[in-house]
């Protein structure tokens, strides 16, 4: 069988927000990730849907590596892409689950959705693509706990069809919350900036610690960390504080009018373990 025909990007909140918020949103975190890939020098292009985003590229591992650090990318999928007839989707579903060797021995389903104007529903889809599969490995259905699974995605004149669902970061595109200073000193503030980093916030940086700022850029995907000498001699509207802060401190580079942020307040051990693990 062929090699996957591009990347299917889903986004997340960013879909329930108004048609005007969605569009600008979506302009920054497809410029996030044409900013990384550019960066990395891997050749691509884009399609863009409704809420969702079709990277063609043959370096799709490089693609994919860039993908799981975006902030915005609920998940995404390699796919193989035929036009939206049902003859067409039938013949792809069979090859793609005799490409993953799906047997008789085997239970699968099939997930299809649907999106713009066609002459079947999604359930047909479904249905004829599952007969089709059926009647070439002689694989039962079962559609509560299938051992494989076949995802189709019909849009206006493509349809899309994998097998996995990778995760991401979710949250919401980096620079569409503004401008949050950070203090960094330990890997607790690392933490810290990177759950603000996932509301769209961007991060204003002292130069103290070079091998924390590090961690954090791999991070800060699409944007620059601004950097200065003294956080205390820049304007900050809002400040990410991990652990403690005294009023001495506080008043050292905070204003009345400075929003404190304190993302860690509402984790537990194990949450903030599990996130210690994934930054890194």
């Amino acid at each position: 069988m062929r090699d996957p025909d591009c990347i299917l990007v889903r986004v997340g909140e960013q879909a329930l927000k108004s048609e005007q918020v969605q569009k600008k949103w979506m302009a920054i975190l497809l410029d996030n990730i044409r900013t990384e890939l550019q960066m990395k020098k891997i050749k691509f292009s884009f399609e863009v849907n409704p809420n969702r985003v079709f990277i063609y590229s043959k370096e799709r591992g490089k693609v994919k590596s860039v993908l799981k650090r975006v902030f915005g990318v609920t998940s995404y999928s390699e796919c193989w892409k035929c036009h939206s007839g049902l003859d067409e989707i039938k013949l792809l579903s069979v090859d793609l689950a005799e490409h993953i060797k799906l047997t008789n021995k085997q239970s699968f389903a099939i997930r299809a959705r649907r999106a713009g104007w066609h002459k079947f529903s999604s359930q047909t889809v479904a249905e004829e693509a599952g007969a089709a599969v059926k009647r070439v490995t002689n694989a039962k259905v079962n559609l509560r706990k299938p051992k494989k699974e076949i995802f189709i995605e019909v849009r206006s004149r493509n349809t899309y069809i994998f097998t996995k669902k990778i995760n991401g970061l979710g949250g919401l595109p980096l620079g569409t919350g503004g401008d949050v200073g950070i203090k960094l000193r330990n890997n607790k503030d690392v933490l810290a900036a990177w759950l603000i980093m996932r509301r769209g916030c961007t991060l204003i940086a002292d130069d103290k610690k070079p091998e924390l700022l590090k961690k954090i850029r791999k991070w800060h995907v699409g944007k620059k960390i601004i950097i200065v000498k003294k956080l205390e001699d820049f304007e900050i509207k809002a400040m990410i504080v991990a652990g403690k802060i005294s009023e001495k401190q506080k008043s050292s580079y905070c204003t009345k009018k400075t929003l404190i942020l304190r993302p860690l307040d509402g984790l537990d051990t194990e949450e903030k373990s599990d996130l210690t693990r994934l930054i890194g």
